[in-house]
């Protein structure tokens, strides 16, 4: 399952995890990423990011910008 997602700067996800991964393909703008325990990381147009099943995890638009990605949930959640 794939969906196109807008982040507005600064607004994120809740902590979550996928059942099966996920990968993310940032389309537009630049933004974040965390997993648990660690960094928040900056994302940029073209970056793709897999994350591992069952990784607690948050994404979002950058302090100033916004950012779109295609998510791809593996498997059927």
């Amino acid at each position: 399952m794939g969906n196109n997602v807008m982040f507005t700067p600064g607004a994120r996800t809740f902590w979550h995890t996928h059942e099966r991964g996920q990968i993310l393909t940032v389309t537009l703008g630049s933004g974040l990423i965390c997993s648990r325990g660690q960094q928040p990381r900056r994302l940029q147009v073209g970056d793709v990011v897999h994350i591992p099943a069952g990784e607690t995890h948050w994404h979002g638009g950058g302090g100033g910008t916004c950012m779109a990605h295609t998510a791809i949930s593996l498997g059927s959640e």
